[in-house]
């Protein structure tokens, strides 16, 4: 069974912190879910392969990181990349 996360609740949370007045479909919540689950495996099996292609077994930070600039663009890898070092920081400590 294939296991499906919702981002619901952080869509909602982000859409009314950047525009307050606009709301959003419940149909238009459910792609946006896809495109996420969508998202993020393809980024995983992606920084797999890099891992794997290296003879590690373990997906390090560097692995993740040319996933994301392999399979995102322009503006988006620059805040991927800024948010994902945010996390490592704030877990590391």
């Amino acid at each position: 069974m294939d296991q499906y996360t919702s981002f619901h609740a952080e869509v909602f949370l982000v859409l009314k912190q950047v525009h307050p007045e606009m709301g959003l479909s419940l149909a238009a919540a459910v792609n946006l879910d896809r495109l996420f689950n969508d998202t993020i495996r393809l980024l995983g099996s992606t920084a797999l392969a890099i891992t794997l292609r290296t003879g590690r077994y373990s997906v390090a930070l560097g692995d993740m990181k040319a996933a994301v600039r392999t399979l995102l663009a322009g503006e988006l890898v620059k805040h991927a990349m800024g948010e994902g070092n945010k996390a490592v920081t704030k877990f590391a400590q």
